[in-house]
C-alpha cells in the first residue's frame, strides 16, 4: 500500500511538471520594432536576471561578426539605445558595408566573454514620413480648454517648436515622437537652420544655416532643388499652404548690406510656376492647415488674411501657430516672450489664456490637436514642453 502511494504521488508530480510552462527564454524588446538608419530605439529585456549587465548588438541577419555595439542594460531598466547605424563591419572587419532595409538580429549576452546569441529583431525601413493622424476639432468655448501637467523634452532649443505631418517633434537634427520617447537622428542630406514637410509628406523645404536660400528635396533631403534665394537680406519661417503648392516666408534686411529688402516683408512662393507674391509687411506668417489662409504677425499684432484679401486683426501679440482644425490660433502676448492665448481665427471676441506665466517664447499645435508644443525662456535658458490639450466637461470646475 505504501508503494503504491508513493508511486502515485511521483506519477502525478510528473504529470504537475509537465503541465508547468517552461521558463522564458531571454529576449531583447525593441520599440519602435521598425524604423530607418539614425532610429534610436527604447530597448528593454525579458527574461534576464535583475541587474545582470547585458550587452546588446545590432547585427546583420545571420552573421555575428558583422554587429554594431548598441550599449549595456541591466534589467528591468529601459536603455535609449544608440542609433541604428548607417554602417557595420563587413566579414573580416577591415571594411565597412550599409545597412539596406531589411530584417536584422538584436543579440545579447552577459558575462565576461559570452557569446551574444539572437533574441530579438529589427527592421530597416526607409525614412519617410508617415500618414498624418486625424485631427481632433477644438470645442467651440475656448473656455473648456485645458492643459495637462508640462513634460520637459529638451532644453537649448531656439523658440520656434515645430512637428512633422506625422506628429513627431522637430529637436534640430533628430526627431521625436511623443507617443515612445523614441528618437530619429535626421538623414545626412537634411540641412539647413529650418525644416518643414508638405502636408502630402512628399517634400521637404529646407531654409540653409546663412538663412539666404529656400531649398526644395525629397523627403530624407535628396535632390534639392534652389527656389528662392535672396543674398542681400535674410529669410526666416517656412510654412506649407495645405495643398502644397505654395511657401510662405518672411524676408528682412541683413545689417550692414545695401540694396535688400527694404523691410520685414511677407512673400508667397507658387512653388508651380515660381512667381513671388509680395504679402505685406510681417516678421512671420504661417498657412491655415484647411484652407488658403495666413496668420501673419506684423507691427506687435496677430492678422489673419485669406489669398490676397485684406488683413483682419485678431490679437496684440506675435508668434502665431493654427489649431489642426484651422478654427483657432495660439499667440504669445509680448514681444519676445509671455503669456500663451489662444483666440478664435472668425471672432477675435473668443479668446483666452492658456498659460498666464510670462514666460513662453513659442507654441505649436500636434497635427491631431491633441498636444501642444511650447517653449518656455528662464534665465537665459530656453525649454521645450509638452502639454495634453485636454477638454474639460460640463461641470468640471476650473483648475
Amino acid at each position: 500500500m505504501t508503494i503504491a502511494l508513493v508511486s502515485g504521488s511521483l506519477a502525478a508530480l510528473r504529470f504537475v511538471e509537465s503541465r508547468r510552462p517552461p521558463p522564458p527564454q531571454p529576449a531583447v524588446l525593441s520599440d519602435p520594432a521598425s524604423g530607418p538608419v539614425g532610429t534610436k530605439p527604447l530597448i528593454r529585456l525579458a527574461g534576464w536576471p535583475r541587474r545582470e549587465n547585458v550587452r546588446v548588438l545590432f547585427c546583420v541577419a545571420g552573421k555575428a561578426d558583422q554587429c554594431h555595439e548598441m550599449g549595456t542594460i541591466a534589467p528591468p531598466r529601459k536603455l535609449k539605445s544608440a542609433a541604428i547605424p548607417a554602417t557595420v563591419p563587413a566579414p573580416g572587419g577591415t571594411a565597412t558595408i550599409p545597412v539596406a532595409p531589411g530584417r536584422y538580429d538584436l543579440r545579447a549576452s552577459s558575462g565576461e566573454g559570452a557569446t551574444p546569441r539572437v533574441r530579438g529583431r529589427f527592421e530597416v525601413v526607409p525614412f519617410g514620413i508617415a500618414a498624418p493622424p486625424s485631427p481632433r476639432p477644438l470645442p467651440a468655448a475656448l473656455e473648456s480648454i485645458v492643459l495637462g501637467a508640462p513634460a520637459e523634452v529638451a532644453r537649448g532649443l531656439p523658440c520656434a517648436p515645430g512637428f512633422t505631418p506625422d506628429g513627431r517633434l522637430i529637436l534640430g537634427r533628430s526627431l521625436l515622437d511623443p507617443s515612445n520617447g523614441a528618437t530619429f537622428e535626421l538623414p545626412a542630406a537634411v540641412q539647413g537652420s529650418q525644416v518643414a514637410w508638405s502636408p502630402a509628406r512628399d517634400r521637404l523645404a529646407m531654409l540653409t544655416a546663412d538663412r539666404k536660400e529656400i531649398s526644395v528635396a525629397a523627403p530624407d533631403g535628396s535632390s534639392p532643388e534652389v527656389v528662392f534665394r535672396e543674398p542681400r537680406g535674410l529669410l526666416s519661417g517656412l510654412s506649407w499652404s495645405h495643398e502644397g503648392d505654395k511657401l510662405a516666408f518672411a524676408t528682412r534686411p541683413e545689417p550692414g548690406v545695401s540694396g535688400g529688402p527694404r523691410g520685414a516683408l511677407i512673400v508667397v512662393l507658387s512653388l508651380l510656376d515660381g512667381t513671388r507674391q509680395d504679402a505685406g509687411p510681417g516678421l512671420a506668417a504661417t498657412f491655415s492647415p484647411v484652407a488658403d489662409r495666413l496668420a501673419i504677425e506684423s507691427a506687435g499684432a496677430v492678422f489673419v488674411s485669406d489669398a490676397g484679401g485684406p488683413r483682419k486683426k485678431l490679437a496684440d501679440g506675435g508668434k502665431p501657430s493654427w489649431s489642426p482644425d484651422g478654427s483657432a490660433l495660439a499667440y504669445i502676448r509680448g514681444s519676445e516672450s509671455g503669456e500663451l492665448r489662444l483666440v478664435k481665427a472668425d471672432d477675435p471676441q473668443q479668446q483666452r489664456a492658456l498659460l498666464e506665466e510670462g514666460t513662453v517664447c513659442g507654441a505649436a499645435f500636434s497635427p491631431d490637436g491633441r498636444r501642444i508644443a511650447l517653449t518656455a525662456r528662464a534665465g537665459g535658458t530656453v525649454t521645450l514642453l509638452l502639454r495634453q490639450v485636454d477638454v474639460r466637461g460640463a461641470g468640471t470646475p476650473r483648475p
